[in-house]
Order: C-alpha cells, then sequence, then structure tokens
C-alpha cells in the first residue's frame, strides 16, 4: 500500500506521503475486525450445534467435543477483539487517511483554507501543519524504510499551479464525481446486503418455529430451536457490525448531495471558488463524522492544531 498510487476516473493523483499509511492501516484494522468478528460468531454457532446433538464414540461426547472447541475459539476471538480493539485502529486510520485527502483537495485546488491569494510558501506551511495536526504516529503502522516522505509532491504542485478551468476539472472529476459515484455503489451494495440479511433471519426463525414445533410433537429428539436461535442471533449481531442500514442511507444521502454539488460546479466563479470547495468538502466530510459518531468516537481530535498563518 506505501507508495500506491491514486488513481481517479481519468485524473491521477499522488496523496501526501502521510497518507499511505493511514490508508493501508484503516484497511489492516478493518481487516482483522470482521475476519475476528466473522470466526467469534460462526464458533457460537458451531457450539449451538454441539450443544444440540449427542454422539458418543466411547467415552467421548463428539458433538460435546465441537461445543467444548468451539467456545474455546469463540472466547479467544473475543479476547482478542478486547485486547487489540481493531476497530478503534480502523476508525483512527480512517479519520486520518480522509482527513489527509480533504486537506489535499483543498490545497491543490485553491480552496479554503488555501486559497491562491496565499502566498505559495505560507500555503504549503499551513498544509504542512494540518497534515502533522490530524496525524498521531502512535496509532500508524511501523513506516517502512522505503516510504515516501514528501508530503507536497510535485503533482499537487502542478494542478495548484494550473489554470482555475483546469482546477475546477480536475476537482469536479477527480473529487466530486469520484466520491459521488463510491457512495452511490456503496450505497446499492449496503441496500442489497441488508436485504438479503433480513430474509435469512426470517428464514431462520420460520425454521426454529419448524424446529421447536416438531421437539414440542415429538419427532425430533434435537433441539433444532436452540441451534436456529443462535444461528439467527449471530446473524443480527453480524448485521448490527456491519450497519448496513445506517451505511445505505448515510452514502445515499452524500450522492444525492454531491450530485447537487456537481451540478453547481461548473458555474462557480473564480471569485467564490475557495468558499464552493469549503462547503463542498465539509459536504464530503458529513458521512465521515457521522460514521465516526456511531462508532462512539465523536468528532476526530486535532493534535496540536499547527499554528501557521493563513494570511
Amino acid at each position: 500500500m506505501l507508495g500506491r498510487r491514486a488513481t481517479i476516473l481519468s485524473f491521477d493523483l499522488d496523496y501526501p506521503a502521510l497518507y499511505y499509511p493511514a490508508d493501508s492501516g484503516s484497511l489492516a484494522g478493518q481487516r482483522r475486525f470482521v475476519r475476528a468478528t466473522r470466526v467469534r460468531l460462526f464458533a457460537l454457532f458451531a457450539a449451538a450445534l454441539g450443544g444440540a446433538w449427542s454422539w458418543r464414540a466411547g467415552s467421548f461426547d463428539l458433538f460435546g467435543l465441537l461445543g467444548f472447541v468451539a467456545f474455546a475459539i469463540a472466547l479467544g476471538a473475543a479476547t482478542y477483539l478486547q485486547a487489540t480493539d481493531p476497530a478503534r485502529s480502523w476508525y483512527e486510520a480512517r479519520t486520518a487517511s480522509e482527513s489527509i485527502k480533504t486537506l489535499t483537495w483543498r490545497y491543490i485546488v485553491g480552496g479554503d483554507p488555501f486559497p491562491l491569494s496565499l502566498p505559495e510558501t505560507a500555503a504549503e506551511k499551513l498544509l504542512r501543519a494540518r497534515l502533522a495536526a490530524v496525524i498521531d504516529p502512535d496509532k500508524l503502522p511501523a513506516p517502512s524504510p522505503s516510504a515516501p516522505t514528501k508530503q507536497i509532491t510535485d503533482r499537487m504542485r502542478s494542478v495548484r499551479a494550473s489554470s482555475f478551468e483546469d482546477r475546477r476539472a480536475a476537482y469536479r472529476d477527480g473529487r466530486i464525481e469520484d466520491q459521488r459515484g463510491w457512495y452511490a455503489r456503496k450505497a446499492v451494495a449496503n441496500e442489497r446486503l441488508k436485504q438479503t440479511f433480513t430474509w435469512v433471519a426470517i428464514a431462520l426463525e420460520l425454521a426454529g418455529f419448524v424446529g421447536a414445533a416438531f421437539k414440542a410433537f415429538g419427532q425430533v429428539d434435537v433441539d433444532l430451536l436452540g441451534v436456529f436461535s443462535a444461528a439467527a442471533a449471530g446473524l443480527a449481531a453480524w448485521t448490527q457490525a456491519r450497519s448496513y442500514a445506517d451505511n445505505q442511507r448515510a452514502y445515499s444521502r452524500n450522492a444525492y448531495e454531491l450530485g447537487l454539488i456537481a451540478d453547481e460546479l461548473d458555474g462557480v466563479s473564480k471569485a467564490d471558488w475557495p468558499r464552493f470547495v469549503d462547503e463542498a468538502e465539509n459536504a464530503i466530510s458529513t458521512e465521515h463524522t457521522q460514521w465516526r459518531a456511531a462508532k462512539g468516537l465523536g468528532a476526530p481530535r486535532q493534535r496540536n492544531a499547527a499554528s501557521a498563518p493563513e494570511s
């Protein structure tokens, strides 16, 4: 992930060096959280299966052994989640990467607080200070010796030095349309997953009802009610952890808002441009701010908010 080139539609951009460890840290934290949660829920379901049946082989009850091993795995996964807290690593790293992206775009297209009226040395000093303020080195992966170190790349300077029309086109294609498309795709995907898991949950509850009826009337000796109840509970826990419904609403709202911004963009004058970019970036940040709040983290903390001059 370090040194990766960010490709956005037809627009290529090298982000500041700090972006790449933050981005890779976010993806790594998300993967660890999802995998450990999945292992824990599957293990709990396996434990429910072990408690529902009995199959003896000599002095051992094989299903009892399954339940024992499965509970041990579930306990290990829960301990891992509690001890390492990969979810917080994911949230904090995503905060850093998203903050770096918005600062980068504000700078390269001349939006507030980096208007082109600001002397270039002052603008670069302010950008470096703002980048340092959103990064907590203690929460990032260890840097690679070959990792890039440039915070303001030649490509960033090149876009900033281009004409107003070119910067506006770059912002439309590389930021607004890219984000709008991303939110729209994520909204569709989360809606599909929400519907799928809802129907699966209903099917499990129906199966549990039928299993309970069979046991009540002596048709089976197996605790199917417990098995299907455990499966439905695990599915509910997974759906809650992934927040499909909340994500779908947030992504849809942002996609529509960015569509309105894209429609307005070509009519923005050069004088109004810094303010327009500021408002557009605030709109993009809305989803992330709400996402953090939903995860119980509140607003991102500015570390040492770097007092470089703004004018």
